[in-house]
């Protein structure tokens, strides 16, 4: 039977999806939108959420509402999905106008998590190859390594990020290596050798300094925001090579269970999770399947290269057999995230 701390637990779970998995959706029709508009593209309607509409707005020419379900939402504009000679219409656009329209949705989404990457490490800081703190009675210790020291190579490898660090250690498995550092403007060397930390990991006992400066923010957030794209890209890389079960990727259900046990631990946290969420909505919207962002793009780079339109009506039977299928996944993925948490 369920108790009242059960209920709000549910109840937190259920608002912290809602506003995260908003603000997502909100961003990304949002790049929309504002592209449309700046394209001189009439836009009947922006809505947040799918199915009966809760409340709206009529503005001077569209109108803004909100929905019953918070799955998703949408720009409905004119000659979206069907020619129009209305130069206020989508489809009278010139292709490259058409493409900034389509492509700005996943973009807001990259720029969203690179914007809460910045508020991110400028809150909890940047780890840096300089060492903060040295452990006694550990390898880094008895090599005579201090805190304020700049690592900037481990045997022949260049060191310029904390993960540089960590990397090359764990390379050297109850092995020595040498170890160059800069301490006060001069260079030095020393020899250390790793342990095997509780956890499975190789250390030598050193802790990174944790600096706030603005450039520094940045450029993790930068940095950070590239290595998740690749990450992405690699795994739909291997799921497509059949070198991996897909098993990582969730369904809705699994997003809500994440994001809610994610915001038990804090807004921070919940950021940081907010943002890899808006990295994964963009990436996907990108990816070149009909009835995606990311599909609708192919047809209008066919009409670039090749100078004359796809065909309209095939274009529209290839989005809706690419809707039909998407609902398929949808369903599956929901089966599988219940069968799962079970």
């Amino acid at each position: 039977m369920l108790n009242i701390n059960m209920l709000l637990s549910i109840a937190q779970k259920g608002i912290s999806f809602i506003l995260v998995f908003g603000l997502l959706v909100f961003v990304h029709e949002l790049g929309h939108f504002l592209m449309a508009r700046f394209n001189g593209v009439h836009v009947y309607e922006f809505a947040i959420g799918m199915g009966k509409k809760v409340f709206s707005y009529q503005g001077k020419e569209t109108i803004y509402s909100l929905r019953l379900f918070p799955i998703g939402g949408f720009v409905n504009m004119m000659g979206e999905d069907e020619e129009s000679d209305d130069p206020g219409s989508f489809s009278s656009k010139k292709p490259i106008q058409r493409f900034s329209v389509l492509f700005a949705g996943p973009f807001m989404n990259f720029l969203l998590a690179l914007l809460i990457f910045i508020i991110f490490f400028s809150v909890v800081g940047v780890p840096v190859n300089t060492v903060g703190n040295v452990l006694e009675d550990y390898p880094a210790a008895q090599a005579g390594l201090q805190a304020g020291d700049e690592i900037i190579q481990i045997e022949s490898a260049e060191i310029t990020s904390w993960n540089e660090v960590t990397q090359n250690i764990a390379l050297h498995k109850d092995n020595s290596f040498s170890l160059i550092f800069i301490r006060e403007g001069q260079e030095m060397t020393v020899e250390v050798t790793t342990l095997m930390s509780n956890e499975g990991r190789q250390i030598i006992g050193i802790e990174p300094m944790i600096v706030r400066k603005p450039g520094v923010v940045v450029t993790q957030s930068f940095d950070t925001l590239n290595f998740m794209l690749k990450s992405i890209f690699g795994a739909f890389g291997n799921l497509v090579k059949g070198k991996s079960s897909g098993d990582e990727f969730v369904g809705p259900v699994g997003i809500i269970n994440i994001v809610g046990e994610t915001s038990e631990y804090g807004i921070i946290p919940l950021l940081h999770l907010t943002a890899i969420l808006s990295i994964n909505l963009g990436f996907i919207n990108l990816l070149p399947f009909p009835a995606l962002d990311g599909g609708r793009l192919v047809f209008v780079l066919y009409e670039m290269i090749f100078r004359k339109p796809f065909n309209q009506e095939k274009e529209q039977s290839l989005h809706y057999i690419g809707f039909i299928m998407l609902l398929v996944l949808m369903v599956f993925l929901v089966t599988r995230d219940i069968i799962n948490f079970r």
